[in-house]
């Protein structure tokens, strides 16, 4: 009887394992970690003066749409805010998606990402310009 609960329970182990279901979940890909995890502080942008206020303006994904909601400090030295606009995002390749905006667009590589940090070179289409972006999970904090 002994015997035969053994092996019961190693079947039983070892098709749980091999199912999928009650393993391990496999990591998310990058592209899920940008577009699936919602919005995306602006941290830091090089050569650019970062305040609080500038630092609670966000990108927010949602599959391959992106909103873009921009704030800065005014005359009154209130957080106002700047400019919204949504666009589609296209992806050019594994780490490197385009915001296709008819005006301004631009291209986000990732250099590296983790679920609460993004560092990536941002590349002005219009102005064929390069700079450093860090976004994060948390408005206004370093």
């Amino acid at each position: 009887m002994f015997k035969w609960m053994a092996i019961f329970l190693l079947a039983a182990l070892n098709s749980n394992c091999n199912n999928g279901d009650g393993g391990i979940p496999p990591e998310p890909t990058l592209q899920e970690l940008v577009t699936t995890t919602g919005r995306w502080y602006i941290d830091f942008i090089e050569n650019e003066v970062m305040d609080d206020c500038y630092k609670t303006s966000y990108f927010e994904f949602d599959g391959d749409i992106i909103t873009e909601q921009w704030f800065y400090t005014d005359d009154t030295d209130d957080c106002a805010p700047g400019f919204s606009e949504t666009n589609a995002i296209e992806w050019t390749n594994d780490t490197t998606f385009r915001v296709l905006d008819d005006d301004y667009p631009y291209d986000i590589s990732i250099k590296t990402i983790t679920e609460t940090q993004i560092e990536a070179d941002l590349y002005s289409v219009v102005n064929e310009e390069i700079s450093e972006i860090i976004l994060d999970k948390n408005p206004g904090e370093d």
